[in-house]
């Protein structure tokens, strides 16, 4: 294959990853040279997508001046901005909607905690796993991996998890751990159907790709508890769990099924 032709293969991005940003920075500026050398190495046709939550102008302009950095090791960079506040999952799915011809569609967080690595290891196991699938990061620790966090973090975590777990039925441990790869035939399914545009739309995904047919599978990644975010957790518990009840109230109603089809 020639160089022309390696050049166009690569141009046809077919996994896109999007990271939430939401005056969060410096802490994209820690662990974005990681990723991206991760991708550059990885030879998988891999858009990153850095989507930008209305931070304001000067948070704005930094994001895009990091994602120049960064594209002197991986150039397949794009910022994505619509210029409001929407919440983490109205701006992960907006990015997600804005790339309909990806056959892949993730996320990660910008502040580190689910490694470069461990995101490419759930990148290979959706590819692996092939359409109907979906891949959730997971901080349920086994054997192999290493989970650090502080003792009112863990305890906050497992509560919700559980929370979010019994009321939606779902089949993953972990709803809201911070990396998740779906296939984007699957998403662009059910995105009609989503509503939730804060931290409880990991637990509202998860529902309706459940319902819609799509296996999830978890996997267990190395997960380190980051410092400096804006996110507090006796600040967000209780809107989540408000949220979480708005789902399974739509999903007693049938929101999330699949249609019926019509008779001709």
């Amino acid at each position: 294959m020639t160089s022309t032709s390696n050049d166009q293969s690569q141009r046809q991005q077919r996994i896109v990853v999007v990271t939430p940003v939401y005056r969060d920075t410096d802490r994209l500026a820690a662990f974005g040279p990681s990723l991206a050398r991760t991708f550059a190495g990885s030879r998988l046709p891999i858009r990153w997508v850095i989507a930008d939550d209305g931070s304001g102008d000067a948070e704005s302009a930094r994001v895009r001046a990091l994602a120049d950095l960064f594209r002197e090791v991986f150039p397949y960079i794009e910022v994505f901005e619509k210029g409001e506040h929407l919440g983490k999952g109205g701006t992960v799915r907006s990015a997600w909607e804005a790339y309909s011809e990806a056959s892949w569609l993730g996320f990660l967080d910008a502040d580190g905690s689910v490694g470069a690595e461990s995101l490419l290891n759930l990148i290979h196991r959706a590819l692996e796993a092939g359409p109907g699938h979906a891949v959730v990061a997971s901080r349920r620790k086994d054997r192999a991996t290493t989970v650090v966090q502080k003792p009112f973090r863990k305890l906050t975590h497992r509560t919700f998890a559980t929370f979010a777990r019994n009321l939606l039925s779902l089949p993953v441990h972990d709803v809201q751990c911070g990396a998740k790869i779906v296939e984007g035939t699957a998403f662009r399914s059910i995105a009609p159907l989503l509503r939730e545009n804060g931290f409880a739309f990991d637990g509202e995904l998860l529902l309706a790709l459940h319902r819609h047919g799509v296996d999830l599978i978890e996997i267990p990644v190395d997960w380190a508890e980051k410092s400096g975010g804006s996110v507090r957790p006796f600040a967000v518990i209780l809107p989540m769990a408000r949220a979480i009840l708005r789902v399974r109230k739509r999903a007693r109603r049938g929101c999330y099924d699949p249609a019926e089809p019509k008779n001709e």
